[in-house]
């Protein structure tokens, strides 16, 4: 809560809230001390003890430049010191279609063990009322908020590393170093572009990987979860899949996929060739389920 959310209140923290949305572009950032009270979640139901707002802007490239507004109501509960659960509230306007639609993100923040912290970030877009573009903008929605949840992350993690203890002594790294790696932690972090291979053997501070060792998988995990059907394919690229189930439902996936697309490209006659064929590649999966079931297969 102090390093990542307090914004500098009531604490001796340096603000990471702000300065990562300037860092985004963003601007007229304002972000409003936390308010005490009772308020209820409009997309969970649950009740937190804590809110505020923040508000900024920035320039939209439309047909030409247009201004857009942004307000995200946060609000926070923590229960003690052992988890601290965040609902950002996500409103625009000052584009087409801006009053569609509300993004709703939360960060969910535990401990596990004495020395390790398990976040869960996780995302929907809500419509309010019918959208013609429905599909468009969960998609652009899903892959621009994926981006700026990995950017602010890394800028989490940046902030927590003093504080974490490293279980094999502190990496003796040169001032350079330190900022190369820093570097590329937040471009592999926040790149457009993800890159599977490095172009070589990156190593990181300690207490950056005493970081992310506790969070990664969670994080990975929930936003396949939650932001998978919005997300463009490509962006998950470099999680491979990690056993037999996740490498037949992401080929059944794709296998829809290319039916789907096969189906639009070919012509009328043609098509119930392209849907037999599609029929006798399920099959063939369905089969080799059934092997790896029998032969116990992770």
């Amino acid at each position: 809560y102090e390093v990542a959310w307090s914004e500098g209140n009531n604490s001796d923290k340096e603000p990471i809230y702000g300065p990562f949305l300037e860092k985004q572009g963003k601007n007229n950032v304002t972000v409003s001390p936390w308010e005490s009270g009772t308020f209820e979640g409009d997309y969970c139901g649950e009740t937190y003890t804590e809110k505020r707002i923040v508000a900024f802007s920035f320039m939209k490239q439309t047909i030409g430049q247009t201004l857009v507004e942004v307000k995200h109501t946060q609000q926070l509960r923590r229960e003690g010191d052992d988890r601290c659960i965040v609902q950002i509230k996500m409103e625009m306007k000052g584009f087409t279609f801006a009053d569609c639609f509300v993004v709703e993100v939360r960060h969910v923040a535990s401990r596990v063990g004495e020395n390790e912290l398990n976040i869960q970030i996780g995302m929907h877009v809500e419509f309010l009322k019918s959208c013609m573009f429905e599909k468009k903008i969960r998609t652009n929605t899903g892959a621009e908020t994926t981006k700026a949840q990995l950017a602010l992350l890394y800028m989490i993690l940046k902030g927590l590393a003093p504080y974490v203890k490293a279980t094999e002594g502190p990496a003796e790294l040169s001032e350079d170093e330190t900022e190369d790696e820093d570097e590329e932690l937040e471009n592999a972090l926040t790149s457009d572009t993800p890159t599977t291979v490095a172009r070589h053997p990156m190593k990181l501070p300690d207490p950056i990987i005493n970081a992310l060792r506790f969070v990664l998988a969670a994080f990975v995990s929930n936003f396949r979860t939650y932001l998978r059907p919005y997300a463009p394919p490509d962006l998950f690229d470099p999680f491979p899949p990690s056993s037999v189930e996740d490498a037949l439902r992401s080929t059944r996936a794709n296998t829809k996929l290319l039916e789907e697309i096969s189906l639009k490209s070919v012509p009328e006659r043609r098509r119930k060739d392209v849907s037999r064929e599609m029929a006798l590649i399920a099959k063939s999966i369905d089969r080799i389920e059934k092997m790896t079931k029998k032969s116990g297969s992770p």
